[in-house]
């Protein structure tokens, strides 16, 4: 049996401890804001997500989507244009695969809007081959 100075001291647990620890700290992360204040996203973060969009929308209209090539990054960032502060417009190519096993090179253009610095909407999605 455990006398009274024994109990008295006794380990703390250091597991229950730093989850307490752990969670008080995360509840008041969240209470505080936590990714709310984030700052703007910047033009070209913006426009990396506005090709890395157009390039899956393109891929789903193409008849051999696997076989699609891009340009590459260097290239890329010359085909996107800001029309306004929260629209972007790409103008781009992709090699692919026709129906026949063909490879061609098919020009596309779109237009991606941003609101509240989350991509809403694309529109005037045209492709020429």
């Amino acid at each position: 049996m455990e006398t009274k100075t024994e109990q008295q001291y006794k380990k703390p647990n250091w597991g229950i401890l730093l989850v307490s620890v752990l969670l008080t700290g995360l509840i008041m992360y969240n209470c505080m804001g936590g990714d709310g204040n984030r700052s703007p996203k910047s033009d070209s973060t913006k426009k990396i997500e506005c090709y890395v969009q157009a390039k899956g929308i393109v891929k789903n209209k193409l008849s051999s989507p696997s076989t699609a090539e891009f340009p590459g990054a260097y290239e890329y960032v010359k085909h996107i244009t800001k029309i306004d502060e929260n629209t972007f417009e790409i103008n781009s190519y992709v090699d692919s695969q026709n129906a026949f096993g063909a490879v061609g090179r098919s020009f596309f253009t779109i237009r991606i809007v941003y609101v509240d610095d989350k991509m809403d909407s694309w529109s005037d999605f045209k492709i020429k081959r």
